[in-house]
């Protein structure tokens, strides 16, 4: 289960300190709560940028380290339900869920337990506005105060966060894996190990770059060119494909001879790449994309940065790097970071900045991926097997009536979703879609008298109403009466006592054929009726 743990030196993180005096609000390296001539309040935000949407939250624990001595001994917690930022004053302050989320005794830190709130911001329950921390009683004169932010190191606020990915269900986009390019020796061709683990479905992307901005990067086939365009004497391309069944190693190439600096890398889950923005800046240390915007919901954010020489790259916080590969050979550095989107639908340039050891020239380029949000339901027949062979009043026929019955379990993870069945047969609609339950089995009757002798192609289809669907195909063998000779009627049947019996009367029940007839004895004995 992945830990992580969130502070000043990782996340984007705001705290605030508030008071009842007009206009007054602070934010330095400590922030009070408590009532001295006024009423101190502090707010505090956490950027949940490194934590999956959607995921599980195991455990969520919010940290304070009190700065100096403390006559109040505990604090409330409340959800935030607006916006503030750091010019927020008394007067302005967002407003706040009255019921507390618990009151913390305080000794020299302070331990809250937010498991129920940091789940209900990643699943987008609750927009993520922090929380206000405040005085169990605002008439008594008791402060604390506790390391802000800006202080840094292990004392600011840290907030631990225990999660896991479902297994099933996923909404959020997940990385897979990565195979790092890294060459001394230039080539015309690169062929790419697939990062272990990558499964039919997953998003294979390729970042590559190399130390001549004329000479393409050119994909192997399948495979989507997002950019390949130089810039300050680089080439930087980006490539996508989803993966088959049997997915191969691919090969990229070049018409000269280059050395080839980059990634590929894989992420699970992905409905479609969004569009991308790119900046190329110019002997700057700070690379950063323009102001992006998507109408994505739930999207993880990449950032892919390119640049000539050989600097390091920080990336911007509540963003994990996936890849950073520097040639100081080719005198090229390729690297990507990533985080989640949750509820934002944009960004500003100050928040995607990528800083680097030494000022370098480059492109700096951002893209989105789209999570696969709806689960499919799947579908499930206790009855028949398939290519089952049936026969009339045989005991797999289990309707009162002589139908065959077919019995249909359907089942789909996202347990808000309406479902809906059909049956074809032949080719031909027996069911339009008609709504059933999730996870209640039901009977659907086929007659008999439906199928035609030999092979029936049946196709059942179960869809919900996000667009998934799952369909089982299968054949029902509708086995012929047995097949007697038109000489053995007659006899059987003068036997019988029947003079009208004869070759003729035969005949007129079936096209004349002297050979064999598959006709049931109820037909014959109705006709000589």
């Amino acid at each position: 289960m992945p830990v992580v743990t969130l502070s000043s030196g990782n996340s984007l993180i705001n705290d605030l300190q508030i008071s009842s005096q007009p206009a007054s609000s602070a934010s330095g390296t400590t922030f009070t709560v408590g009532v001295t001539a006024y009423i101190y309040r502090s707010l505090l935000f956490f950027d949940l940028g490194l934590i999956p949407n959607d995921a599980i939250i195991n455990s969520a624990t919010l940290k304070l380290t009190r700065s100096g001595s403390n006559s109040l001994t505990s604090i409330d917690a409340h959800r935030v339900l607006g916006d503030w930022n750091n010019g927020t004053t008394w007067g302005g302050q967002p407003s706040f869920d009255q019921q507390k989320i618990g009151t913390f005794a305080i000794t020299t830190s302070v331990t809250l337990d937010l498991k129920s709130l940091v789940q209900a911001w990643v699943d987008g329950t609750y927009v993520n506005h922090g929380i206000i921390l405040k005085s169990p009683d605002e008439s008594v004169q008791t402060t604390v105060a506790f390391y802000s932010s800006e202080y840094g190191g292990p004392n600011s606020p840290q907030l631990t966060i225990d999660y896991t990915i479902p297994t099933t269900g996923k909404k959020q986009v997940e990385y897979v894996g990565k195979t790092a390019v890294d060459n001394t020796v230039q080539a015309t061709s690169k062929t790419i190990p697939l990062p272990s683990g990558v499964q039919q479905g997953d998003l294979l992307l390729a970042q590559l770059s190399h130390s001549s901005s004329s000479v393409a990067i050119v994909p192997p086939a399948g495979w989507t060119t997002l950019v390949d365009v130089g810039v300050a004497g680089i080439r930087h391309g980006v490539f996508y494909k989803f993966a088959v069944p049997s997915e191969v190693n691919p090969t990229f190439t070049s018409s000269s001879g280059r050395i080839f600096e980059g990634a590929l890398m894989a992420f699970r889950n992905v409905k479609q790449v969004g569009e991308t923005f790119a900046a190329n800046p110019s002997a700057t240390s700070v690379f950063s994309p323009p102001a992006t915007n998507t109408i994505y919901n739930k999207a993880v954010l990449l950032l892919l940065n390119a640049t000539i020489g050989s600097p390091t790259a920080t990336p911007p916080l509540s963003f994990s790097e996936i890849n950073e590969s520097t040639n100081s050979t080719a005198q090229v550095n390729a690297q990507v970071s990533m985080r989640y989107m949750h509820d934002k639908k944009s960004t500003v340039a100050t928040e995607t900045q990528t800083t680097l050891s030494t000022t370098a020239s480059g492109e700096s380029r951002a893209l989105y991926l789209e999570p696969i949000v709806n689960n499919p339901p799947t579908l499930t027949l206790t009855s028949p097997a398939d290519n089952q062979t049936l026969a009339e009043g045989s005991s797999v026929l289990l309707g009162s009536t002589n139908d065959f019955i077919l019995r249909i379990s359907p089942s789909d993870p996202d347990v808000s979703d309406a479902l809906e069945y059909t049956i074809i047969l032949r080719g031909v609609t027996k069911q339009p879609y008609t709504a059933c339950a999730n996870g209640v089995a039901f009977d659907y009757s086929i007659p008999y008298a439906d199928l035609l002798l030999g092979n029936n192609a049946v196709q059942v289809t179960v869809r919900d109403n996000n667009g998934g669907q799952a369909t089982i195909n299968f054949t029902l063998r509708n086995k012929a009466p047995s097949t007697i000779s038109q000489q053995s009627v007659l006899q059987v049947l003068t036997a019988l006592g029947y003079p009208n019996a004869s070759a003729t009367c035969l005949n007129d029940l079936k096209p004349s054929d002297y050979g064999t007839v598959t006709i049931s004895l109820s037909e014959i004995l109705n006709s000589l009726d």
